[in-house]
This record gives structure tokens, sequence and C-alpha cells, in this order.
């Protein structure tokens, strides 16, 4: 049996989030009120982190005794913040009345007298300072100094002169003293020193995390990798611990071909021969896993995601439909979804699409709507905190991912009571509804979609089917098979 402890790696925890983060924090949570002891871990550069893991605690996503770590904190020895940035442009600048001073947008230029040659720019947020620009070139700066929310002069980013491509970033102690460099090459990490008694030289970034890893590990203690940019330096680890992978997604090049190549960065976690512990989040993942690494078959097992019991279940039609996800069309493929919704909506024109969430192709849906004449009954919200909410005011969801590992989405629908309409995706809404929780497309066409948000109208799944189904992903059974792979009691 293994003591009560247990460590969660990923490269990022960002204050706003989808279905991964979501989920590690949930499971972090979990295993905090069983009484386990967990620790996350970021290996990321954030300046902010303490605003981010303050506004999770509040956010109730999760409680006071999860303790984070961040890398950069570990090596500087402390994650308190200090406001120098004064300090910092006195040192640096001397005395800014001297100077030229320039208004521009959210920026004040600094010239000088003398030579009339721009010498810093300082940019503000909200009468904040977030970036100290010092310039060589009238145009570009040479270097780039980030500021925190609480004032701390935190990272150095040094350009090629005159260019915007990176030569290094160096990640600042509160003396100004780099304690990591980051070398660039081709704007790409390369090179990594870290600063202790004596300089330490990497190769690369996962050779330093590998050095991270093996600082702050503890003997035996169960380690649990959620991003795959990790894999290597914990296989690398020389630690003994018990290292524990979850995969998220699809390993697949192709998600929609089980004969496609494998991504490169999966090809390190399923190549491996050590005695190691794989998730997958569906049973059809693992079988696909296996056909071609049959030598990882007693090492993968399968724990879904778990959702916790709701109020507020839906009762009356409410003529809305909803989408909760990440606007990105890679992916997620809503442009599909909203070109289902038009074709269903002529049968159903008292419909609304609501979709809640936010990303890089927002205004390409939005203009998909204009070019479909719906800008009326499709309805961007942005990003939601509280997607019980969205579900419940709608009587079917729609998935129209491209891939999936699990679709938490549709998890979270039926949960409350919502039945889901959605293509065959590889991974889980087929495993995840079962006959009684939803419709899954016969093809991958909006048109197939919008028969199935047809049929979700006119023969919709009973409610008490659906709460049925979702309550086989309960957060009581979620931590017993975690429990029983961690061999905790």
């Amino acid at each position: 049996m293994n003591e009560k402890k247990v460590t969660i790696l990923t490269s990022i925890v960002p204050e706003y989030f989808g279905g991964r983060t979501q989920s590690l924090l949930k499971r972090a949570r979990l295993f905090d009120e069983f009484g386990i002891n967990v620790r996350i871990i970021t290996t990321n550069f954030n300046q902010n982190y303490s605003r981010v893991i303050t506004s999770l605690i509040d956010r109730k996503y999760v409680s006071k005794n999860v303790s984070f770590l961040n890398v950069f904190d570990y090596f500087k020895g402390t994650d308190i913040q200090e406001n120098n940035v004064n300090l910092f442009i006195q040192q640096k600048f001397g005395n800014i009345d001297t100077y030229k001073i320039v208004k521009r947008d959210e920026n004040l230029d600094y010239y000088d007298i003398n030579t009339n040659n721009r010498v810093f720019s300082l940019r503000y947020d909200d009468d904040k300072i977030i970036i100290v620009d010092e310039f060589r070139d009238e145009k570009k700066p040479i270097y780039r100094y980030y500021v925190s929310d609480q004032g701390q002069v935190s990272k150095k980013r040094t350009y090629v002169e005159g260019t915007w491509e990176v030569l290094c970033d160096d990640i600042l102690k509160n003396n100004f003293e780099p304690i990591v460099t980051f070398n660039f090459l081709d704007n790409k990490k390369s090179e990594v020193i870290l600063y202790l008694k004596k300089k330490l030289f990497f190769k690369d970034e996962k050779s330093f995390f590998k050095f991270f890893f093996n600082e702050v590990l503890y003997y035996n203690e169960n380690v649990i990798n959620d991003a795959r940019l990790l894999d290597k330096p914990l296989l690398e680890a020389n630690k003994s611990v018990h290292k524990l992978f979850q995969i998220h997604n699809s390993q697949l090049s192709n998600p929609a071909d089980y004969h496609s190549s494998i991504k490169k960065s999966y090809r390190t976690l399923l190549n491996s021969k050590d005695k190691i512990k794989i998730i997958t989040l569906t049973n059809a993942q693992k079988k696909v896993i296996i056909n071609s690494f049959p030598h990882q078959k007693d090492q993968i097992s399968v724990i879904p995601h778990s959702v916790s019991a709701k109020n507020g279940l839906r009762i009356d039609t409410t003529y809305h439909a909803v989408i909760v996800s990440r606007l990105d069309q890679k992916q997620k493929n809503i442009e599909d979804a909203i070109t289902a919704f038009s074709i269903f909506q002529k049968l159903y024109s008292d419909y609304v699409l609501d979709i809640y969430g936010d990303g890089d192709d927002l205004e390409n849906l939005k203009q998909v709507t204009r070019m479909l004449n719906l800008e009326n009954s499709v309805i961007f919200h942005g990003y939601t905190d509280n997607p019980n909410h969205a579900y419940q005011g709608a009587d079917f969801s729609i998935v129209s991912s491209n891939y999936e590992a699990f679709a938490l989405n549709v998890l979270e629908s039926i949960a409350n009571g919502t039945q889901v309409v959605s293509y065959d995706v590889n991974f889980g809404p087929k495993e995840i509804l079962g006959n009684s929780a939803g419709f899954i497309s016969q093809q991958r066409t909006p048109e197939s979609l919008a028969q199935c948000m047809i049929e979700a109208v006119e023969k919709p799944k009973l409610l008490e089917d659906i709460v049925s189904r979702a309550n086989e992903y309960s957060d009581k059974i979620f931590l017993e098979r975690w429990l029983k792979i961690l061999e905790i009691q």
C-alpha cells in the first residue's frame, strides 16, 4: 500500500481552461477530499501564478490543501512577488523626469532630450506597468522586460537587434539577476542554463525538466503526468517513483483512421519498455493502442472522467440547443454543428443555438452564422464558469468534433439531463451515451447531424434513462478506480 501522497505533473495550469485542465483539477480535488496529500507541479513560466491559484481556490476548483510548485519558483527559492519595477526603472534608466515623454496608445515612450532617440517605453494595463521595452533601434526593442500583476520584473527577453527574432529569455530573481536562461535557435528554445552555485548547462528544455524532477520528486510516491511534453523527462528521471501517464487526447495523427501513424508527441510514452501505468479515458482508445503497442497490454487501465450529481434538471421543452466547447475548428469543428443547425431550423424555426466558449475561431464562426442568416438564432455567449446552467437550458447539446479522447462535454450534458446529438467521434461519445442518452449520426455530415437533431426533438430520450447513464460515471466510481491503481486504501 502506498502512502497517501500524489504529485500531478502538467506543463501549465491556466486561470481559464478547457476539459483537460478541468479534469486534472477535479481529480486533485477528489483526491484531496479523500485525504490524499496532493501537489501539482507546473513547468511553464507564468509570472502571475499566485493570482491564478487564488482564482482557482476562490472558484472552488481546488482547495487550499492542494499545493502548487512551479519549476522557476523552486529554483528562485520563493514564490513571493516583490514590487520592484520602479526600482528597476530607476537603476536602469535613471531619473525619468530627465526624458521627453510621448503617450502612444497604452504606452509611454521616453526619449533622450539631447539625441531625441527613444530609450525605453512603458506599457500599461489598468494603470499597472506590464512591459518595459529598452531600445537601440528606433522601431523595435533590443530588450523586453515582463512585469507581473504585483509589479515584479520577472522575465527579460533579448532580440536580435532591429528584428523580432528571439535570442534568449532570462527568468529573473527579485534582484534582477537571472536564475534560468533559455537560449533560442530560429525562434525555438534550445540550450538551457541554470544559475545555482555554479552554472549548469542542459542541451534542451526536457533535460532541464528531468533535472528538476530528480530534485523535487519524493521516493516511492505516485506521480501522474498529464502532459506529453513531460513524458520523456519523467521516464528518464532517476528518482524511484511510481510513474503513471494520463492520456487526454488521441494518439493518432488522423484520429478518424485507426491505422494512421502515431503522433510524435506520443511515441516516447507508447514505445517505452519501462514498468509504468498508462491511463486512457475509453476502452476504444485502449484497444487501438494495444493493437499498435502490444507490449503495453498489461500496463493500460481505463478510467473515464466522472461527473457530479446535478440539481435543477430540465423538465420542460426550452426550444434551445447548446454547444459548450473551445472554439477551435481543427478539433472541435463547430462550423459543422452550425451548418447542421441551419438545416434543422428549416423544420424547427423556433429553436435557438447557444454557444458557450472562447477560441481563435470565434470571428470565423460568427461569419458562418452571418452567411447562413442565423445572426438572431445562434448566440455566442463567451466562456462560462457555469456549464450546468447552459446544459439545463437546452433540449439537446451538439458535439461535432473531429476527434476527442473522451468528450467531457458529452458527460456533462447527460449529467444535467440533456440528451446529446453527436458525430461518431474517436473517442468517447458512442461509449458514453450508449443507446439511452443521445443520438450518434450515421455519417459525418451536417445533413446526418441535422437528422439526429430532428430525432432528438421528435423522439427524445427519457430523462430518467439519460441520468441513469450519467450515474455510471459518478465521482465515487471514478475515485475507487484511481485508488485501486494507486494502491491507496
